[in-house]
């Protein structure tokens, strides 16, 4: 080209140009333009899997709140880029995590160890043997029933104290105390489900795959016995589900903990909501237990007979842990998101959970 020519010069001009003597830079230019490309695409992402895959993802327009799998196994929020978190909402999900990550040790030992003063509220841990403790504040308390008293005391007793009884609490409430105790109670159900995942992901995927292979390989049992493939995908439906439940704690924080503001119109129609999602979520978690009970015994080992009926039983709670996932995820967005002031969304629901993504190819 000459100097101060005004002709264009496209990609395929300086592929040509660099690609004979310069093959290095013409794939850093292809690199370049890939990821121009990717900036300015809501619909189009790379693949957040470490170390990095290579990969980037294309949805459909109008997808961009969904979950999805690379074909390196990885699964996450098209949306958010984090792990997959639904039905919790985006924005409720990055709170949470920030929180579990960085807190949830803390509080748990606070609930645990300490003690809320009767004045100021502030957690007080007990030192010694004697059941008579001093806030920083200087107001004096019973460790094991923490009312307020004096400084009067012997090794056995308080003077003008007792809580031998128990009587309901009159005094304004401690609402840090109260907070911290929530909290712990999410949290705990929330990493228990979490570590029940963990497990049946990494054990009883392998000793499911084990079963099925025992029943495929024994040709003395009937066909319909050796078919396996119910196995498999109650156990895909079991750790869907398992992460559903999870999820469902972190929502349930912060939907019905003050901290998400709600339509004035619409803060009465919060209560029965609530209703309706515990009720849910107990019903899910119940039958999430179920089919994780049936799926650890040793169904290969069973008659015939027996294993028709242990087969039935998963098959069942397959379609019945399907339908409420299903319930679960309508409840929060047709019922629940509708009724607070910032909008939010989650992801729809797929039964099978987050779909195989397409790649896509430059």
């Amino acid at each position: 080209m000459e100097v101060k020519c005004l002709a264009i010069c496209d990609e395929g001009i300086v592929q040509r140009l660099l690609g004979q003597k310069y093959p290095d830079a013409a794939k850093r230019f292809d690199r370049f333009l890939l990821e121009s490309y990717l900036e300015d695409n809501d619909f189009v992402k790379w693949c957040p899997s470490i170390p990095h895959c290579g990969r980037a993802i294309r949805v459909g327009t109008g997808d961009r709140y969904c979950e999805v799998k690379c074909l390196c196994g990885v699964t996450f929020c098209f949306n958010c880029m984090e792990q997959t978190h639904s039905p919790c909402p985006c924005t409720i999900w990055k709170h949470w995590n920030t929180r579990i990550h960085g807190e949830s040790e803390n509080i748990k030992w606070i609930v645990k160890n300490t003690k809320s003063c009767p004045k100021c509220f502030k957690p007080i841990e007990k030192h010694d043997g004697c059941n008579l403790v001093k806030c920083k504040c200087g107001q004096y308390m019973c460790w094991l029933c923490g009312g307020p008293t004096g400084s009067t005391h012997t090794w056995t007793n308080i003077e003008g104290h007792s809580c031998n009884r128990y009587k309901e609490s009159k005094d304004k409430v401690d609402t840090g105390r109260r907070q911290l105790e929530r909290y712990a109670h999410y949290c705990n159900r929330f990493k228990i489900h979490e570590d029940s995942y963990k497990e049946q992901h990494e054990k009883l995927g392998p000793a499911i795959k084990e079963k099925v292979k025992q029943l495929e390989s024994n040709h003395l049992r009937p066909r319909l016995i050796r078919d396996g493939d119910w196995l498999t995908d109650a156990h895909q439906r079991l750790l869907w589900s398992r992460q559903v439940v999870s999820r469902s704690y972190a929502f349930a924080y912060h939907m019905f903990g003050g901290e998400l503001q709600a339509h004035r119109s619409e803060r009465g129609n919060l209560a029965p909501a609530q209703n309706l999602f515990e009720s849910q979520q107990e019903q899910l978690e119940r039958h999430v237990e179920q089919l994780s009970k049936v799926l650890v015994t040793d169904i290969p080992a069973l008659p015939d007979q027996e294993i028709v009926k242990v087969k039935q039983e998963v098959v069942n709670l397959d379609k019945i842990l399907e339908r409420l996932c299903g319930e679960m995820y309508t409840c929060i967005q047709d019922e629940l998101l509708p009724l607070l002031t910032e909008p939010m969304d989650i992801a729809a629901y797929t039964p099978d959970g987050p779909v195989r993504a397409k790649v896509f190819r430059a």
